[in-house]
């Protein structure tokens, strides 16, 4: 048995704060194989401390009910090694990237390239929805497969392409950015200002 649970002094002698009042230290963990194993910070905290130890007492706490409004806070995105190939995350929310097709290549080639591009970008752009515990919530889901040819063509019928269904059990995550993509053909007017795509491509759309 964990020796810590035994005797709850083990972690008031490393922590003394523990037991006055509400817990402070709710949210912060502890490795669960170590006898007198401090408490540590799961989020980033201002210190150089490369351990993150938790220790209240020598932070500089800011007064009650000082709290600031911060404009355009959305543009604090996290790292998660996003590297676009074209840069659909610079869009204003109705704007559209025109990208026109290459030599040798389709439209319906192209949207398939931008697929998983616009993948990449939804889950830059998202944060995992949590229940109010702060636990990860799962989702199960059906996913439509369209179903291929030996050739990596997709099997059509009737002029449609045939799917399956598959499940998927992930967690569940919202997006606050998220992007569309429509295959457009040369000289078809977008919109109301009479643009038309200079070339066979694609609107990639940004649509949240």
């Amino acid at each position: 048995m964990d020796k810590s649970v035994e005797n709850p002094k083990l972690d008031t002698d490393f922590h003394p704060m523990l037991n006055e009042g509400d817990n402070q230290f709710k949210g912060s963990g502890r490795e669960d194989n170590q006898l007198h194993r401090p408490i540590v910070s799961v989020n980033p905290v201002s210190d150089d401390s490369s351990d993150n130890i938790v220790n209240p007492a020598d932070k500089a706490w800011p007064e009650p009910d000082k709290f600031e409004v911060v404009e355009n806070a959305a543009e604090f995105i996290p790292d998660k090694g996003y590297e676009p190939k074209y840069p659909i995350h610079t869009l204003e929310l109705g704007q559209g990237l025109f990208i026109p097709t290459e030599q040798n290549k389709t439209t319906d080639a192209l949207v398939e390239e931008m697929y998983p591009i616009i993948h990449a970008a939804k889950v830059q752009f998202s944060e995992y929805e949590r229940d109010e515990e702060g636990d990860t919530m799962l989702e199960q889901v059906t996913v439509q497969d369209r179903l291929k040819n030996g050739d990596g063509t997709f099997k059509l019928r009737d002029g449609k392409i045939v799917v399956d269904a598959s499940f998927k059990h992930r967690q569940k995550y919202t997006s606050y950015r998220n992007w569309v993509v429509k295959a457009v053909t040369k000289d078809l007017e977008i919109n109301k200002d009479g643009w038309k795509a200079p070339a066979d491509g694609v609107l990639v759309i940004r649509v949240l």
